[in-house]
């Protein structure tokens, strides 16, 4: 089963973790229960948050985590909602729009000359044009990921 996510003001940082895993997360300032809900309900999100008010009220469609580390956010969404197989490079990380390949040809001038000569597949975001590609940056992610304990949880 897939899941949408959305992260409120309180844990803006797991969102771009789990969109590098290539789970659908967006991700807002806001973080009062009846902002969230409609937004939430609009997208058909699931709600991470730290806010306790939730605990309180009988929202469905919200998660809420207790540890204030963001490593341990990220393990505890992996385990509850049995996130596998990673998708890397498949979601933009500021922005959340599913990336798209582009020609090598067509990033000349767009990234960095060593990157240009050293990387052959890119991707972009449609959104907010922004380039990726898989350099050091991904292995020390993934070396993160181990070293946290996550990593072999996704498998």
């Amino acid at each position: 089963m897939s899941f949408k996510f959305l992260c409120d003001a309180t844990v803006l940082k797991l969102a771009k973790w789990l969109r590098f895993l290539g789970q659908d997360t967006e991700s807002t300032h806001f973080h009062e229960p009846d902002a969230l809900l409609k937004i939430a309900d609009a997208e058909n999100r699931v709600i991470l948050t730290r806010n306790t008010e939730f605990n309180r009220l009988p929202y469905k469609n919200v998660y809420v985590l207790e540890s204030d580390f963001l490593f341990e956010q990220l393990k505890d969404v992996i385990k509850h909602f049995n996130i596998r197989e990673p998708r890397i490079l498949t979601r933009c990380s500021k922005c959340n729009a599913p990336l798209l390949d582009i020609p090598h040809e067509n990033v000349r001038g767009k990234v960095p000359y060593f990157t240009y000569k050293n990387f052959n597949e890119f991707k972009f975001c449609p959104v907010c044009n922004k380039i990726y590609w898989r350099g050091s940056h991904i292995d020390l992610m993934i070396k993160r990921l181990k070293k946290e304990g996550i990593w072999e949880l996704l498998f």
